[in-house]
């Protein structure tokens, strides 16, 4: 589950997070919850790798929008954001299933289980 609030409003939102790393390229897939009819919003997931320290690396995550519930204006907000940038992150692992991913960007923190998203991240490209 992932969850916004703004605390000025009191307004919130949640969406349940599907992920699939069973294909050759990973997918995230949001859907919108407390909606009677949400179309999911469906990002191909790569990411790449800069460098490693310790139980830290430090990488890229690229989102590719495939579709967007034009009802979610935070799906359509992030589909407009990451298809212009590349999000910085470090994932720092935490335990044996478990890795923590924050940013600098505007999208938080993550924890997951890191043989769901970055199991294909390999050396980013020189620019």
């Amino acid at each position: 589950m992932y969850a916004d609030y703004n605390l000025a409003t009191g307004e919130s939102v949640h969406h349940t997070v599907i992920l699939d790393s069973n294909s050759k390229q990973s997918t995230v897939t949001l859907v919108l919850l407390d909606t009677n009819a949400s179309t999911p919003s469906i990002f191909k997931v790569t990411a790449c790798i800069h460098r490693r320290i310790g139980s830290y690396t430090q990488g890229e995550m690229r989102l590719d929008t495939v579709q967007t519930d034009g009802k979610d204006t935070r799906a359509v907000n992030l589909s407009r954001f990451t298809n212009e940038h590349n999000l910085s992150m470090w994932w720092t692992s935490i335990g044996h299933k478990m890795t923590l991913i924050h940013t600098r960007d505007p999208s938080g923190i993550f924890i997951i289980d890191p043989d769901e998203l970055i199991t294909n991240a390999s050396k980013c490209a020189s620019h």
